[in-house]
């Protein structure tokens, strides 16, 4: 029987990515004092250029000198040389101002403009900071969940915090983005927005979605119609929901909540819940959707409008409130299970300061960027930073690393650096794996002659 041998060959660039060699041109973390182009003319860099995030060249408003003529235009960086042409950048004009294409590996043919003209090309793999190279391809090895952990105390405070601030803003300008784009549907208004949003927040990881997909065909002007009314906002949406169609109930508060929503029903046409069944396995039974359903009926009967929130008075109110249902509930965690007598009836602290940080501050960011109002006021912010931060698994991933958010703010950037940053291996977009990686002293001398 013939013994097949498999070799797996890995060839050094395969780890390598554009992103690094656009950081290191802009850190210059490559040997300045060789650099020539494939005809061997002599390149000097004056300034890297500016890096363009946007359609175009990698870098824009570059200052090279080329031989004895100094150029001012732009950068286009490639791994392979040939890439210039499969991008089809020879045919596109906006790469005609291109003065120099780095590459990691020469390609087969030159790189030309559309006019047909010639491009340097330095090729930058042999010149690159081994050191800096060595600890990009480290982090990209890691397996761990946050690639630079065994690195986070060596990062200083001002780079950390600093980074927090921009991740907090950016997680901000996400969730708000979530508004813009739900009221951009042309059934949905800043109302219906509002509703689904603290629907999929009362609903928790288990049920968020289900409760947003249950509540989206119910229009919002029947919650604005009966705000002044707690036990009919809650009839309303725990028929919409599901949860009233047993035939069986036997205590007066049950049949008068199903009465109740059979008469919302036909009366506002409401469409009968579909079949889907909520969730409650492996949930403690202060997040059951039956008690939290009837916790948002209060919330609505007390902030039916959406827009309070874009006063920071109203955040500070929000934690002082209770929400408390009807009695009915302190015997209740499941409409028509009753049970010893509980203190899960009203949400807790934790809950209401995640409502706010979730949903309400990226509204309001929402509506104070809408009405062209400023975004968030030093005021504002003391008050934010004052807040307790969440503890769920990424916060304690991070604690487990040496950094315990002591915030809400903190507990904010920490998810946003971990869902879009970590677990995309983003580091080089990331102030912390930066840092990781640094500049290297590859040129330290050569600087320092002249």
């Amino acid at each position: 029987m013939p013994v097949f041998e498999f070799k797996f060959v890995v060839r050094e660039h395969n780890i390598m990515t554009e992103d690094f060699l656009q950081f290191a041109w802009r850190t210059l973390s490559f040997k300045l004092q060789v650099l020539k182009t494939r005809n061997q003319e002599i390149i000097r860099i004056i300034t890297p250029g500016v890096h363009n995030r946007d359609q175009g060249p990698d870098f824009l408003d570059a200052r090279i000198r080329i031989g004895k003529v100094e150029w001012n235009g732009q950068v286009e960086i490639h791994l392979h040389g040939d890439e210039w042409y499969r991008h089809g950048h020879h045919r596109d004009p906006l790469y005609n101002n291109v003065i120099l294409h780095v590459v990691y590996e020469k390609g087969k043919d030159q790189a030309r403009r559309l006019d047909g003209t010639p491009i340097p090309e330095l090729v930058l793999g042999p010149l690159l900071d081994p050191d800096v190279k060595s600890r990009y391809e480290n982090l990209q090895k890691q397996m761990d969940e946050i690639p630079c952990r065994h690195l986070l105390n060596t990062v200083p405070t001002g780079i950390l915090y600093s980074w927090y601030e921009v991740l907090f803003r950016e997680r901000l300008m996400r969730k708000a983005d979530d508004f813009r784009r739900e009221t951009t549907h042309k059934t949905t208004d800043l109302h219906e927005a509002y509703f689904l949003a603290l629907a999929g927040h009362f609903g928790g990881i288990l049920n968020g979605e289900l409760f947003r997909t249950l509540f989206r065909d119910l229009p919002y002007s029947v919650i604005r119609k009966n705000a002044d009314k707690p036990e009919v906002l809650e009839a309303i949406l725990l028929g919409k929901a599901g949860l009233l169609r047993r035939e069986d109930f036997e205590d007066p508060y049950e049949i008068n909540l199903k009465q109740e929503w059979l008469y919302q029903q036909k009366k506002y046409n409401l469409a009968s819940p579909p079949a889907i069944s909520l969730r409650y396995m492996r949930m403690r039974p202060a997040g059951f959707p039956d008690l939290r359903l009837a916790q948002l009926a209060v919330f609505l009967h007390q902030y039916p409008d959406p827009g309070i929130f874009i006063h920071p008075e109203s955040w500070k109110g929000l934690l002082k409130q209770k929400f408390i249902p009807s009695n009915y509930w302190k015997t209740r965690h499941r409409i028509g299970q009753a049970e010893k007598a509980h203190t899960h009836v009203r949400p807790g602290k934790d809950f209401l300061t995640l409502l706010l940080m979730n949903v309400l501050l990226p509204l309001a960011y929402f509506l104070k960027s809408a009405h062209g109002k400023p975004l968030i006021s030093s005021e504002e912010w003391n008050f934010i930073r004052m807040l307790p931060p969440e503890k769920n698994r990424i916060t304690r991933l991070f604690e487990q690393s040496g950094l315990k958010a002591g915030s809400a703010t903190e507990a904010q950037a920490q998810i946003q650096l971990y869902k879009q940053y970590c677990l995309n291996k983003k580091c080089l977009n990331c102030a912390i794996g930066k840092y990781c990686i640094g500049g290297g002293d590859i040129n330290r001398d050569y600087l320092m002659e002249g």
